[in-house]
This record gives structure tokens, C-alpha cells and sequence, in this order.
């Protein structure tokens, strides 16, 4: 073998170990090559010119075929080796890197946690202020409360068990609620008539007017009893002498819920009408929950026929875009007096505390 032979077969191998970093199908193919190669220079110089012929085309076909099989051979073992190395590679990168859905579930979870806890910070803190304020008092007092930006709904009585008390003039509110819903149910719209018993039932208070509506429109309360039991004011009971009704202040939310808020029993135009009604007390009736805000929609009852007096008041107080539901039943007040300044300072507490939010 001379010198240039011992190049071409350094050469070769030189390529082939650099090949075979990564192609080492390639390397193969070339080590058959210079076989072949070496095999030829060896073995065709007895044969004739025709024979040597036939021997390197055969040689040179085979050394090919082997070429492209290992070549075929190689490239799929390189894809398959090389997604092997990327998956190993992107794994190893990604080793310390929780999954996408994973963080976005706990950031998801932490963020329920905290509003949990800020819920229960902001129910802890007004209970325990009207607590602190109610403690000396010798009233029973029923408030409730629906804070329209959070959804939550909190709740005070300074009595044992959830006391019942008589409605007084906030019943009112219920009568016009099922006024409006019976002609809804039937397609018709009020009377002039009703129109203006409902306007001085709610504006002025008119005991004359509620009692007519609910005489001659209301099957003589019936319509209220079944507007208790459609909306699930379980502990709300009606009483002929329909100041007498008895209920709590969270029977009271459920009802504001359905005046304020979108609601299956009244449609809209319905709801606004309360509204506006309720924003457009006389000025003698706006007292109660009407000291938590400039901009209220009230209703307020009292019952002073006897020596102990029944002061309620009901309605949403609004300042800017926050809003809340409030319901503050009171009952065996002293004077009457007494109990507007305990439903007032109730009241100013939960907007202290709510609007401070």
C-alpha cells in the first residue's frame, strides 16, 4: 500500500470519527467505502480487465445499497435519538419549573383563601361593633345586612334566639312588591287609583292607602302571605292586622335582594319603580338607615299604639359605586326616639365600616 493510499484511509477515518459524534450511520458507510476500496486494490489484480469490471460494479452497487440502508437506518435512529436527547435536555431545564396549570391553580387558590379571610375579617369586625354598641342596650335588635360588592351578608341579634318582630309600616314595601307582581302574573297594568294609593303608601305612609290596596287588589293579603313563600321569607308570618305581620331583618334583605337586585319575580321596571318610590320618602320619613348616606331608598315602621314602641327601618344606602342592603328591626323600645338613635348609629357604624372597604 503506498503513501497515497495511507492518506486516503487517514482521511477517512478522520472523517468518520468526526461523523460519528453525531451521525454515526455516516461513519459506517465510510468505513465500507475504504473496505471496499482496500478490498479492490487487494483482490481484482488476477482478473482480466472484463472480470475487474464486473467485480468493482458489483462492489461499487453493494457498497452503495449498504450506504443508503444505513443512511435510512441512521437518519431514524437520529430522530428518534434526537427527540430522546431534547425530551432529557427540556426535563432537566425544566426540572424546577411547576407546571402552568399547577400555578394557575394555586395562584387561583390563594386568591379564594384571601378573599375568605377578608370576608371574614370585614363579618367579624361589624358584628363585633354593633355588639359592642348593642350590648347596654335593653331593645331587642334584629340587623341585617347585603353588601352589594362583595355579595356577602351579615347578621346581628343581641337576643338568644332570632327574635319575630311586628313589621309596623315596612310591611309596606312587601305590599307594593306583590301589587306589582299580581299585575305582572296577569298582564295588566295599575290603575290611576292604584298608582296613587301606592305613591302615598310608600312617600307618606299612608296607613289608608295599605290598607285599601291590600282589601280591594291583594285577595285581602293572600298575595302577600304567598309572596312570604315564593321568595322563602320562611320566618315572615302575615297577620290581618297587617302591622302585626311579624319577620326578621334577614326575611327583610331577602325582600330588598328582590327590589334592588335582578330578580325572577319583578321585572325590571318594576323593581325601579319601588325604587324610586322608596328614594322619594317625605322628609319626615327619612330617618333610620337614611343617616348611613346622603343618597338612600327607605322604608321605615313604627308602632307606638302601646307602652313599648316598635321601631324598623329598611332599605339600600349608596355611596359612589358602593352600595349595601340594610335591614334594622327593633322592638320594646322605651320612646320612639330611642329607637330612630339605635337604628341611625347602626347604621352609621356599617357605612364606617363598609365604604371604608
Amino acid at each position: 500500500m503506498n503513501n497515497k493510499k495511507y492518506m486516503m484511509l487517514f482521511l477517512g477515518i478522520i472523517v468518520g470519527i468526526i461523523a460519528f459524534l453525531r451521525y454515526w450511520w455516516l461513519f459506517i458507510a465510510i468505513c465500507l467505502f475504504f473496505m471496499s476500496y482496500l478490498y479492490k486494490e487487494k483482490n481484482l489484480k488476477p482478473l482480466n480487465n472484463h472480470q475487474k469490471r464486473k467485480a468493482q460494479a458489483f462492489l461499487w452497487i453493494g457498497t452503495i445499497l449498504v450506504v443508503i440502508l444505513l443512511g435510512e437506518l441512521g437518519v431514524q435512529a437520529t430522530e428518534r435519538l434526537d427527540s430522546k436527547v431534547s425530551d432529557y435536555v427540556s426535563s432537566y431545564r425544566n426540572k424546577d419549573k411547576p407546571d402552568p396549570k399547577v400555578l394557575a391553580q394555586q395562584k387561583k387558590d390563594k386568591e379564594q383563601r384571601e378573599k375568605e379571610e377578608k370576608q371574614k375579617d370585614l363579618s367579624n369586625q361589624l358584628v363585633n361593633q354593633w355588639k359592642v354598641y348593642a350590648q347596654d342596650k335593653s331593645p331587642v335588635i334584629d340587623i341585617a345586612v347585603f353588601d352589594m360588592q362583595s355579595n356577602q351578608e351579615f347578621h346581628y341579634t343581641n337576643q338568644d334566639e332570632q327574635p319575630l318582630i311586628p313589621t309596623a309600616s315596612v310591611i309596606k314595601v312587601s305590599v307594593l312588591t306583590a301589587l306589582l307582581h299580581k299585575h305582572q302574573e296577569e298582564q295588566t297594568e295599575l290603575s290611576e287609583l292604584e298608582i296613587s294609593n301606592a305613591e302615598n303608601m310608600i312617600k307618606s305612609s299612608d296607613n289608608n292607602a295599605t290598607t285599601y290596596l291590600i282589601d280591594n287588589y291583594l285577595d285581602k293579603a293572600t298575595s302577600i302571605q304567598s309572596l312570604f313563600e315564593t321568595l322563602e321569607m320562611n320566618d315572615s308570618t302575615y297577620n290581618y292586622h297587617w302591622g302585626q305581620t311579624t319577620t326578621t331583618a334577614k326575611d327583610q334583605i331577602t325582600l330588598l335582594k328582590n327590589v334592588f337586585l335582578p330578580s325572577d319575580y319583578l321585572i325590571d321596571s318594576e323593581r325601579e319603580y319601588i325604587q324610586k318610590l322608596m328614594s322619594e320618602v317625605d322628609v319626615d320619613q327619612a330617618w333610620g338607615v337614611g343617616a348611613g348616606s346622603s343618597h338612600v331608598a327607605l322604608k321605615n315602621g313604627w308602632l307606638t299604639d302601646t307602652n313599648e314602641c316598635i321601631i324598623n327601618s329598611i332599605g339600600q344606602v349608596v355611596n359612589g359605586d358602593k352600595k349595601y342592603l340594610i335591614a334594622v328591626l327593633t322592638n320594646h323600645d322605651q320612646t320612639m326616639t330611642e329607637g330612630k338613635q339605635i337604628i341611625e348609629q347602626l347604621t352609621k357604624i356599617t357605612s364606617d365600616i363598609l365604604f371604608q372597604q
